[in-house]
């Protein structure tokens, strides 16, 4: 079985990182650490997005749980002074 990469979405990530899926979206994401941006892909519609912009994102998760700062459950990112930490 011969399989050929497919670009889905080129945002020129520094270092596109994490790869995780959705399962009950059904959706991709991803983060591009030094820049801070997180992404979103829907293979269904073909649609993608880049839905988070600030500091750096050294990771993320998918949690079934509602956070508190959000309306729905399903991947989130809390910056670290909304947790309570300084930055530099």
């Amino acid at each position: 079985m011969n399989v050929e990469p497919e670009l889905i979405a080129d945002y020129q990530c520094v270092t596109g990182e994490g790869p995780l899926w959705h399962h009950g979206e059904r959706r991709l994401y991803w983060t591009d650490i030094s820049t801070g941006r997180m992404f979103r892909y829907d293979p269904t519609t073909g649609t993608h997005e880049q839905f988070y912009a600030g500091e750096g994102v050294g990771g993320f998760t998918i949690t079934t749980r509602k956070p508190a700062h959000s309306r729905t459950s399903g991947c989130s990112y809390e910056p670290p002074q909304a947790r309570g930490y300084r930055t530099a």
